[in-house]
């Protein structure tokens, strides 16, 4: 008797170790996606662009400046992606409220646009 409920036990075991072992391998796969407000970041640095612009002098800086916001842009969309090792999409491509769409099993959508403010320097 003693030998059957040994092996009972030992194969539950085992079952479990699969079970947890195979949820954690579907949650690595798991699809994460999040959004930036692209639009919202440009306005912010057009404003910050204009800003310069009307102190007196200061417009020699703003080709420099524009290349380098073209050239830092994409840079921290990347950092951003490999940050929240999630497909990162525009706001823009999206319908409806991501907020509410993760209470009926879609996936949840994080917005990341403070983030992508943050690494180019806007308020």
């Amino acid at each position: 008797m003693k030998p059957l409920a040994l092996s009972v036990a030992l194969n539950a075991l085992l079952l479990l170790l699969a079970l947890i072992a195979y949820d954690h391998y579907a949650r690595m796969r798991e699809l994460r996606v999040a959004v930036v407000d692209v639009a919202a970041v440009y306005r912010g640095k057009e404003a910050q662009f204009t800003a310069l612009l009307t102190q007196p002098g200061s417009a020699a800086n703003a080709p420099q400046l524009a290349a380098d916001f073209a050239r830092r842009l994409p840079q921290a969309l990347d950092e951003i992606a490999t940050e929240c090792q999630c497909l990162l999409l525009t706001r823009a491509v999206l319908a409806g409220q991501p907020a509410a769409a993760a209470g009926n099993g879609a996936v949840p959508v994080a917005d990341w646009t403070a983030t992508l403010q943050q690494k180019l320097g806007l308020p």
